[in-house]
């Protein structure tokens, strides 16, 4: 399955004194490299035989699978683990 990028939900000359280029470009490369990201490790899961491969490696790769589809999905917010909030820098 290809994920793919999302239009921005607003017009980006609406946002006073920022650049509709600058918010547009920053979408592309910031979502659009997390698309991207997230096709890539898509497609090594899709190559696996996953009969041979060891659990380490099947478990890692899953486990970046989750993670790049939490940016694709604009998670602008992560958790440490001790529950704590912060802003995604």
């Amino acid at each position: 399955m290809d994920a793919r990028i999302q239009d921005l939900p607003f017009d980006p000359a609406t946002l006073h004194r920022l650049s509709p280029g600058l918010i547009t470009g920053h979408h592309q490369n910031d979502h659009g490299g997390a698309v991207e990201h997230l096709d890539a490790i898509r497609a090594q899961l899709a190559s696996m035989a996953f009969a041979t491969v060891p659990g380490f490696q099947l478990n890692g790769l899953k486990r970046e699978e989750f993670i790049a589809m939490g940016k694709v999905l604009g998670g602008g917010e992560r958790r440490t683990p001790a529950g704590a909030r912060h802003a995604r820098a």
